[in-house]
């Protein structure tokens, strides 16, 4: 290799950090400029090519993002980061399960001495089989990840908590596990165990899991969008505002309370920590005149810290806080979960 050859991948490859670096401060025009410069260099570069695909991403230009990282598939077909990125992009942001599992499929024979890729690729086709209804399948994928030697508590926590949601145990407590023997502050991980301890009946140690999960998120700062109490309450309010006059009559008798998360008693009881609002009591097609008055009166809450936890947005916000009074005031009115779902309040 030439001197001038040598010189120019060097440069190539501190182009690429650089822009990735200003990529994660979220300055994609700048990332954009340096990424120019890389295309200069070297055009056919696989890491420059990944490169301008997240870029494309930050854009929204999907299908440029694809192509870029095609291209560096070509370039160089064991790059394993050009084919997650192409499995990300057809499942998360095209919606597409079947081409991610094909990405997949394309991906796994090259990981086979690559724990970390190997680890995400599988929880990708994980992902990709629940979209597709085929859930046994995809608790076979996450099986394979057992064993794995990751050192990523992110990744680790991401298999965790797709096990957890396909009720697969075993798999959800190793991984889980594993994040919080990396992280013991894994806020995230805590939360998942506690599911997996809640479905195995050890209560203590649900509780050990939930209350660290709610001591941690509640050490999170707020985000700079978060709302005031009075822009909080005016919001619920104007979804109030959306129920018939007749549903708002009967709803004067249950006040609506707004608290950053749930009580830790009520969380040693059972109750999600992260849960968005809850409604509490009766519901109004089980009352009656002739019952005694209840020991605690119907109230809703909704939980502000969780809400703006779920969202990455103060518009996301607020249709969130719009979507869970709305829900839970329909508990009230005694709709179950499932007929919630039926009318887009699930």
């Amino acid at each position: 290799m030439s001197s001038d050859k040598h010189a120019c991948d060097h440069d190539v490859v501190d182009l690429v950090d650089e822009a990735f670096g200003l990529l994660e401060e979220g300055d994609v025009d700048g990332a954009e400029r340096v990424c120019q410069h890389a295309l200069e260099h070297d055009q056919g570069n696989a890491e420059v090519l990944t490169l301008a695909g997240c870029i494309a991403c930050e854009r929204g230009a999907f299908t440029e993002a694809l192509d870029r990282f095609e291209g560096a598939i070509q370039a160089d077909p064991n790059h394993i980061v050009a084919l997650i990125d192409t499995a990300e992009v057809h499942l998360e942001m095209l919606g597409d399960p079947e081409k991610c599992l094909a990405t997949c499929e394309r991906a796994l024979p090259i990981t086979v001495d690559d724990p970390d890729s190997r680890l995400e690729v599988l929880a990708y086709k994980a992902l990709a089989l629940m979209e597709l209804d085929r859930d046994e399948e995809a608790r076979s994928a996450l099986q394979a990840t057992k064993g794995l030697e990751v050192g990523d508590p992110d990744a680790l926590e991401r298999v965790g908590g797709i096990a957890v949601a396909l009720e697969a145990w075993d798999v959800a407590e190793g991984a889980l596990s594993a994040a919080l023997r990396i992280d013991p502050d894994h806020a995230d991980a805590h939360y998942g165990m506690g599911w997996v301890h809640l479905e195995r009946g050890d209560m203590a140690e649900m509780r050990t899991h939930w209350l660290r999960t709610l001591e941690l998120d509640q050490a999170v700062p707020r985000p700079d969008w978060h709302l005031t109490t009075q822009e909080f309450d005016a919001v619920a309010e104007k979804a109030l505002l959306e129920l018939p006059e007749r549903a708002r009559t009967l709803l004067r008798t249950v006040p609506i309370v707004v608290e950053d998360a749930p009580a830790a008693p009520e969380i040693e009881d059972g109750l999600d920590p992260r849960v968005l609002g809850l409604f509490c009591g009766a519901p109004l097609d089980e009352q009656s005149h002739m019952d005694p008055a209840p020991e605690e009166p119907n109230v809703i809450k909704l939980y502000q810290r969780n809400l703006e936890a779920a969202c990455l947005s103060r518009d996301e916000l607020v249709s969130e806080i719009r979507m869970t009074l709305l829900h839970e005031t329909a508990h009230y009115f005694g709709l179950e979960d499932d007929e919630l779902e039926q009318i887009g309040l699930g």
